[in-house]
């Protein structure tokens, strides 16, 4: 009897714990590729000081000092009047040291989400490591009406930019009335932003914003708090952007500035100040930040960053972050050059130029060298999809291309198992261009779907639509007879160079199914710009921002209907027919306007169920069409770290949806030499 009251005790215990709020990834794929020790408060909206019974605080020595020095206020009048709390990954780490990152350019470094310091973003909200939700992070909460076209937006009171100016909705509402209604700064008036409308910013009290949209707008908290709702990229500071700004300051004053600067007109110059002085220490007017570390020198050939001394969050213990007191960023003249200077154990920290071909040369030098490669995944729909152009300017290529046996065909040509053994050492998931495991929707017969390699009955689909080779040269024509040529256009892609990836396709599509394919690569620029004008035939794109969060906005839905970006996408011509309203492009039929419907559902529906259901109609529909023809999915990210660098997951996800590494915490990595 005892032992059957303690089994019933364990299971109810273990009940208990998951209704106590112990985070249980909704996939039970998540587990294999997001670091199951992650803290399982990194999963919900961060916790305060005084909620956890955190009542005394600790301060990085250098500060101790500049406090002593006179140089800024205590801790005490620095720090929030309640602190937000972040749960160290490991332990609580070691205040001090410095680390080195070597990025290709100095100005766009700190905004640029692949490497160490441009990850730590301040934003209102920031998404969970298994990309599900995005939560509050800088600011306390949010609140919708119930009809979502509105939003009350929940300061934390006492959070202070780095020059000790507080954040209030003060500066929000300089921003509405002096920065986004301004003809000069923004053209086109936030009434006429589309499809959302944002009609109206009111001040609740000091610590209290309203936004108020025209339409509903429910996941706005994906779709803008977790990428640039961020009060940095937003409103300023006021304070310090009424400096530059004429409706605060004399003309007399202005010119004096423009004529410093080399500057024709105060709109410049207010975009010179609001983006680019951040890097600028030497301006005689940086840019205060939100963010955990400032620029405090600057040479044409690296920048070093140091500790904000007024960053709001602390560990468990009470100690302000981050605990790393510098960051020195190294000008590298190339790509390459930023990788080998992380080979030879020259970075801390390099993960942006990483590149999985490359994974084999970071294994073999780490241990002499004293780094480890880490191996994140990259969560999208497929690491690398093929498109044939299904608006193709040529009438009889695009119905060819449009007919789904004919990319049914291509898929079933496709050998999966080879690409991943040959390009991804066996390491990523071969599927369809369906959403990855990781994410809600997913579902096995999606990512199965067309996806085994079957050249017979590749074969006999073309036959049956009629493209066969009519002429008897060894290549199949076009229905009508006439020739067939294809051209697949592409281009180096960031973390993926499909390069390996093109050359077996295109090799199989010859050999097993006799098409005529020229495979041919061209800079970034003539890729964008060819396939910006409908003139190319076959091609392709990565299917990242595929996450939850991402997952219905206008650029990361660009394999599932015809509203992103053109030159990602297999539907460029019916892209700017949605863009233009019908002024441009070409229209499409029926089906794929239900598809941009079911998107529009998805992203604006102020219903749960209604957006749910038209996500699961985009994939479905994904599965059937094959609109993107899928390759793989959750490649291996190659990330190096110094084995002095603690704090840092042992893996994840790798996507920009998650602002890359922010959703681990950079704040809270430590040097420690054991």
């Amino acid at each position: 009897m005892k032992s059957k009251n303690l089994v019933l005790l364990v299971i109810f215990s273990f009940v208990l714990s998951l209704l106590c709020g112990s985070v249980v990834l909704a996939n039970e794929n998540d587990s294999q590729y997001v670091d199951p020790n992650i803290p399982d408060s990194w999963y919900r909206a961060p916790q305060t000081a005084s909620e956890l019974g955190i009542t005394e605080f600790n301060q990085a020595p250098m500060l101790k000092e500049r406090v002593l020095n006179g140089e800024i206020p205590p801790l005490e009048q620095r720090l929030p009047d309640d602190p937000i709390v972040i749960e160290p990954y490991e332990k609580i780490g070691k205040y001090g040291g410095r680390i080195t990152v070597w990025h290709t350019t100095l100005d766009s470094f700190l905004n640029y989400d692949g490497q160490f310091a441009g990850n730590m973003r301040t934003n209102a909200g920031t998404a969970t490591p298994d990309g599900r939700k995005v939560k509050p992070y800088l600011v306390e909460d949010w609140e919708f009406s119930n009809n979502y076209k509105e939003i009350t937006l929940y300061l934390r009171k006492g959070l202070k930019y780095s020059d000790g100016t507080p954040l209030t909705a003060d500066d929000f509402i300089y921003w509405w009335g002096h920065v986004a209604n301004n003809k000069d700064l923004n053209p086109i008036s936030p009434q006429d932003w589309q499809p959302i409308s944002l009609v109206d910013v009111k001040r609740i009290d000091d610590y209290s914003v309203k936004f108020i949209y025209e339409n509903p707008f429910p996941r706005l908290v994906d779709f803008e708090f977790n990428s640039h709702l961020g009060p940095e990229w937003m409103i300023g500071p006021a304070k310090f952007m009424k400096q530059f700004h004429p409706d605060f300051v004399s003309q007399e004053k202005l010119e004096k500035l423009l004529k410093k600067e080399g500057l024709s007109d105060w709109i410049n110059l207010y975009n010179r100040i609001k983006f680019d002085a951040i890097n600028q220490p030497d301006s005689g007017y940086q840019r205060p930040v939100l963010k955990p570390y400032i620029v405090v020198e600057r040479t044409p050939i690296y920048m070093m960053f140091e500790r904000n001394p007024f960053f709001p969050f602390v560990d468990t213990e009470g100690n302000q972050l981050p605990y790393i007191d510098r960051i020195r960023v190294q000008l590298a003249t190339s790509p390459e050059i930023a990788v080998m200077k992380a080979v030879t154990g020259e970075a801390d920290y390099a993960a942006r130029n990483l590149k999985t071909e490359d994974i084999p040369l970071y294994k073999k030098y780490e241990e002499k060298e004293g780094y480890k490669t880490l191996l994140y995944c990259r969560p999208w729909n497929s690491d690398f999809s093929v498109y044939v152009n299904l608006t193709h300017k040529d009438k009889n290529v695009r119905n060819l291309f449009q007919n789904v046996k004919f990319r049914q065909a291509i898929s079933l040509a496709i050998d999966r198992d080879k690409i991943n053994k040959k390009v991804y050492f066996g390491e990523a998931l071969p599927q369809q261009a369906a959403v990855a495991p990781t994410h809600s929707y997913y579902k096995e017969e999606y990512a199965k779907a067309y996806a085994q390699f079957d050249p017979e009955q590749a074969r006999e689909l073309l036959n049956e639509i009629g493209c066969k080779d009519q002429d008897g040269d060894g290549y199949r024509e076009l229905p009508n007879g006439d020739k067939l040529k294809i051209t697949w256009l592409f281009c180096e892609m960031g973390a993926v160079d499909p390069t390996s990836i093109i050359e077996i396709i295109g090799s199989d599509l010859k050999k097993e199914l006799g098409l005529d394919i020229n495979l041919k690569k061209v800079s970034d620029a003539l890729d964008e710009e060819l396939i910006n004008a409908n003139n190319w035939d076959m091609g392709g794109w990565t299917g990242d921002m595929m996450l939850d969060v991402s997952f219905g906005s206008k650029n990361m839905g660009r394999n599932y209907a015809p509203v992103g970006k053109a030159h990602c996408s297999p539907w460029p011509a019916w892209v700017y027919w949605y863009q233009s309203s019908g002024e441009q492009g070409m229209e499409p039929p029926e089906q794929i306007k239900q598809l941009i419907k079911w998107n529009e559902e998805l992203a604006y529906a102020v219903d749960e169920g209604t957006r749910r259901e038209a996500g699961e109609k985009l994939t479905e529909a994904q599965a059937k069409n094959l609109w993107a023809i899928g390759t793989v999915t959750m490649a291996p990210q190659p990330i190096i770290v110094s084995k002095k660098l603690k704090n840092v997951p042992q893996k994840g996800l790798w996507d920009s949806s998650l602002n890359y590494m922010n959703a681990y915490f950079p704040c809270q990595f430590y040097l420690d030499d054991k």
